[in-house]
């Protein structure tokens, strides 16, 4: 077990802090997924919301400074209730961005449903 007696710890604050103080553990990275997805049933339930609303997804995997994952988390949240706030510093060591491969994508407003592609603009850099 990694992390033994975790569960004793007093979780009320912040679990990163208590994962440096306690086991020496420092997040390093992370790499989180955001989509929208409809609510199955069960996200619906525990949401208060109908079956099929959209809602956002996030999958997230957090690994300390040798590169081992140490937090996986899945969360669901209202669509219509949810702001997310993205802050990236250093990004020198970012790869392959539109930048990188020599072309600027414009999505127009309003695309067609069913057709993510349609009416997509490309142009050198």
């Amino acid at each position: 077990m990694r992390f033994p007696g975790l569960l004793e710890q007093p979780l009320g604050g912040s679990v990163y802090e208590l994962l440096a103080a306690q086991y020496g553990v420092r997040p390093a990275a992370a790499l989180e997924r955001i989509e929208a997805v409809s609510a199955g049933e069960e996200e619906a339930a525990v949401l208060g919301v109908d079956s099929g609303v959209p809602v956002l997804a996030i999958t997230r995997t957090t690994s300390d400074e040798r590169g081992v994952p140490f937090e996986f988390s899945q969360d669901i949240f209202w669509g219509d209730r949810t702001r997310i706030l993205v802050h990236v510093s250093d990004a020198t060591g970012t790869t392959h961005s539109a930048r990188e491969q020599g072309r600027l994508v414009h999505f127009p407003v309003g695309l067609p449903k069913g057709s993510p592609t349609d009416g997509v603009k490309t142009e050198g850099l």
